[in-house]
């Protein structure tokens, strides 16, 4: 490996690769560089093309042996090709630029036409698409509403990527550089790269609400996983990011119910096995003392936090898994959830303990 050199020397000349590394330097996500760079746009006479505005445009440059991104510039508007007409069924296409051998240039990549259509699978490398062009059955005019916009953003480098969901951080920033933001628009919520995962700021934390009745709990002594089924989770775990030393609070708040035997509640550390009302989980561990129902109450309320400080053990792939478990001596002990009044255990990663 041999070191280039750097930007801006007197005298140098620069190839390709130093301009598109220049551009990686500046842009973390490829994409449009403002909100209405190559904006796909009906003609103002609609016809089977359609016209894509002027703007500066980061594609990256993705063919083998390549690095880094190209930046595209187009000063004025300028029309695609024309659309195949569609027949009997609808078809979607998608509209691209693409950069092949140092020259960039629209294209459309044609889609099936079917009963219910389908976005075509964009092959090869080093193209950004820009629209979903959405064609009904027998059509020869493209206008507004069959256009969809399919463009992203680019970002500078430290700045904040948005995306649609989670899942686009994969495909949106398949190597993000530590520190690297992005704003998740569904849930509203702002992460960054960690070295590792995707992490929010703030606490990250998890929940798991029971509202769909009453949970019974076995009476053999043994601690068991938690029985019932959690609204709108499929598992029973609460996986947070974590590292040794961070300091995890495990709120509950819900009730017991019946009048027979004890009800214990405990949180488990998957990866290790240890308790936060206890290093292990034989039977004379009665879990966290603040969540033990009272004997021979036919309802007690419990609440309040416990904590535990992670020790290596207890994570695994920089995530800790939390799981909820009971035990019971008595047959009719249950706990209890309502709509009105549920069961919910809530888990946040405090992180260690800081210095002053």
């Amino acid at each position: 490996m041999t070191l280039g050199a750097p930007w801006g020397h007197d005298s140098k000349t620069y190839a390709g690769k130093e301009m598109r590394e220049l551009v990686e330097a500046m842009f973390a996500t490829p994409g449009a560089v403002g909100v209405s760079d190559f904006l796909v746009e009906q003609q103002s006479s609609p016809g089977p093309t359609v016209k894509v505005r002027a703007g500066q445009l980061v594609v990256n440059a993705t063919g083998s042996g390549l690095f880094g991104k190209y930046q595209v510039p187009n000063d004025a508007s300028i029309n695609s090709g024309s659309f195949t007409a569609t027949s009997g069924n609808g078809r979607w296409d998608y509209l691209i630029l693409r950069v092949t051998a140092g020259v960039a240039a629209l294209e459309i990549v044609q889609g099936t036409a079917a009963a219910s259509p389908a976005a075509p699978t964009i092959t090869g490398d080093n193209y950004e698409p820009l629209a979903l062009i959405k064609l009904p059955p027998s059509t020869t005019n493209i206008t507004t509403a069959m256009i969809n916009d399919a463009r992203r953003l680019a970002t500078s480098t430290g700045g904040v990527v948005p995306v649609a969901t989670a899942a686009d951080l994969a495909t949106l920033l398949p190597s993000p550089r530590i520190g690297q933001q992005a704003h998740i628009l569904a849930s509203g919520g702002m992460v960054f790269w960690n070295g590792t995962i995707w992490q929010r700021f703030g606490a990250p934390y998890g929940r798991r609400i029971r509202t769909g009745g009453n949970v019974g709990l076995s009476a053999t002594g043994n601690w068991t996983d938690f029985s019932g089924a959690w609204d709108g989770a499929a598992a029973q775990d609460i996986s947070l990011p974590a590292a040794t030393g961070d300091i995890i609070e495990v709120a509950v708040s819900g009730r017991w119910v019946g009048d027979s035997g004890l009800g214990m509640l405990d949180i488990k550390c998957v990866a290790s096995g240890n308790y936060f009302g206890s290093a292990t989980d034989p039977s004379t561990n009665n879990g966290v003392p603040a969540w033990i129902s009272t004997d021979l109450a036919i309802y007690h309320g419990i609440g309040g936090s416990a904590f535990r400080t992670l020790v290596s053990g207890d994570i695994s792939g920089g995530v800790v898994a939390l799981r909820p478990r009971t035990r019971c001596t008595g047959a009719t002990r249950s706990l209890f959830a309502t709509t009105t009044d549920p069961f919910v255990v809530v888990a946040r990663n405090l992180g260690p303990v800081m210095a002053g």
